[in-house]
Parts: structure tokens; C-alpha cells; sequence
């Protein structure tokens, strides 16, 4: 049996689980797993480990992690991504007329985070976005994260390049979500990289 530590490029549209059960097949080993899920529209650095190394989970969950991607402004989502719902009336954003950097600014440190309801987040032993998919909206408990570094550059009025990097269990399609809150524009997650975990 293998053990060690693989980093994968995870591929857009592919699960967690996906590159998992890949790996199994490839190496016909049944002892593999992974540290932090990607969502399938998110690409990007993806751990899994091998054999004795699964018992590293937990060292590997408490690291930063950064990533870059895109958000779009103009209206806010159910999944706080691409991929959902339009859940709020839509406006015509000016990323340009606003104080972002003052809006953002305010986003550095330690802070409390609502986990979205579209999430692998369990409550009662039940991730809650099979809660969302009942169209059940249950009581959520913040966590206190860390955004550690946020840097961004406007691409054109409705759009917002950045890279972060974050305690472990921040979630970035809440950031989206909430910078949508703070501009009073709505936003979401139109796409995501996951450029590092700790060191790898």
C-alpha cells in the first residue's frame, strides 16, 4: 500500500470525490482521501493522501489557503456562485464610481462568516445543502475566519479580479456574496482557483 501526499490541479466540472475515486482506480488503492473540497465549477490544488498519510487531515485542514478568481457584480445568487439561482433584484454596476478599496479593506482580519446554505457545512449531522435542495433555509452558526491578504484589480464595470489568501474553513462564495451586500450591487462567483494550500 502507498502512502503519501499527491497534489492534484483539480480540473473545472469534476467533484472531489471524482478525482478521489480516479486515483483509486489508478493506483488500485482503496485508502485514499482528501484535504478540503473543491466545488466542481472551482479548479485548482486539490491534496489527497495515501494510505498512512490520512492522518495528517488534520494538520493539512488548520493551513492557509489562497486562491484567485472572478466576481461578478449585478445580481446575487442562491448558491453565492455561477451556478445558482438569481436571488435578488438586478442593478447595473460602476465598480469604478465606488470607494472599493475602502469596501474591501474592511474585509482584512479576523471576522465571523455565515456558511452558505449550498454548502458541505453539516448541521445536525446533515450538510446543509441538502437543506437548501429541500428548500429548507435553517439556522446557520458563524465561524470566526481570517482573510489575511486580498488584492484585486477591476476589469470592467460589472467584474472584480482578486487573490486571497485565508484561514482554513473560509469560504470564498461568501466573500462574493458579501461584497455584493457591502457595494449594494449583488455578486456571486463566476470562477475560482485554488493556487495553494500551505506550502503545496
Amino acid at each position: 500500500m502507498l502512502s503519501g501526499l499527491l497534489a492534484v490541479n483539480k480540473p473545472i466540472q469534476k467533484t472531489s470525490h471524482d478525482i478521489v475515486a480516479a486515483a483509486r482506480k489508478c493506483l488500485k488503492q482503496k485508502k485514499i482521501g482528501h484535504f478540503g473540497t473543491l466545488d466542481p465549477f472551482a479548479e485548482g490544488v486539490l491534496i489527497l493522501a495515501l494510505g498512512k498519510a490520512t492522518k495528517f487531515f488534520d494538520f493539512y485542514l488548520s493551513k492557509r489557503k489562497s486562491y484567485s478568481g472572478i466576481v461578478k457584480f449585478g445580481y446575487a445568487t442562491t448558491t453565492y456562485d455561477r451556478e445558482g439561482d438569481v436571488d435578488s433584484e438586478r442593478t447595473t454596476p460602476d465598480l469604478y464610481s465606488i470607494n472599493l478599496k475602502e469596501i474591501i479593506s474592511g474585509f482584512i482580519g479576523k471576522q465571523s462568516q455565515l456558511p452558505p446554505m449550498y454548502s458541505a457545512k453539516k448541521v445536525n449531522g446533515k450538510p446543509l445543502y441538502k437543506y437548501a435542495r429541500e428548500k429548507k433555509d435553517i439556522s446557520r452558526k458563524p465561524a470566526e475566519v481570517e482573510i489575511y491578504s486580498f488584492e484585486y484589480d477591476i476589469l470592467d464595470p460589472t467584474e472584480l479580479r482578486f487573490t486571497v489568501e485565508v484561514s482554513s474553513g473560509t469560504y470564498i462564495r461568501s466573500i462574493a456574496h458579501d461584497l455584493g451586500v457591502k457595494t449594494g450591487y449583488g455578486a456571486f462567483l463566476e470562477s475560482l482557483k485554488r493556487e495553494s494550500v500551505g506550502e503545496i
